[in-house]
């Protein structure tokens, strides 16, 4: 089932689900698939599968979010990006669209409905 995610669910970053949530259920499904192999022989994606399973997993077309995508796998050094999956993810996140949007819509306050206006003179 970890597998499972890690490999088959998308983020399309065009709802309310941020991919800050996707980004933890990514790492919940390697930390499950990690205590597994204590007691199951698997064998567990290296840093670099698990960086490519999540730019995989994001079809967004946000221009911020693909130039940092693409960033990340450009930083392919031992030391890079695209070597570890905790560096990788944080660098994503401020490129969000989803909360960028809530971010924006924070901002302006509530908003307030007008139902009827009337003028006279």
């Amino acid at each position: 089932m970890a597998k499972e995610l890690l490999l088959n669910r998308k983020w399309k970053g065009q709802d309310s689900f941020p991919l800050e949530k996707f980004v933890a259920q990514h790492r919940s499904a390697f930390v499950s698939m990690q205590e597994c192999a204590e007691h199951v022989q698997h064998q567990l994606p290296h840093e670099i599968t698990w960086v490519a399973y999540l730019l995989n997993a994001i079809e967004s077309y946000h221009a911020p979010l693909q130039a940092a995508m693409a960033n990340v796998c450009l930083d392919d050094g031992k030391q890079g990006k695209m070597n570890d999956f905790e560096l990788a993810s944080s660098y994503l996140l401020p490129h969000d669209p989803v909360a960028a949007k809530r971010q924006t819509q924070q901002k302006r306050g509530p908003q307030g409905h007008i139902s009827n206006a009337t003028a006279t003179s």
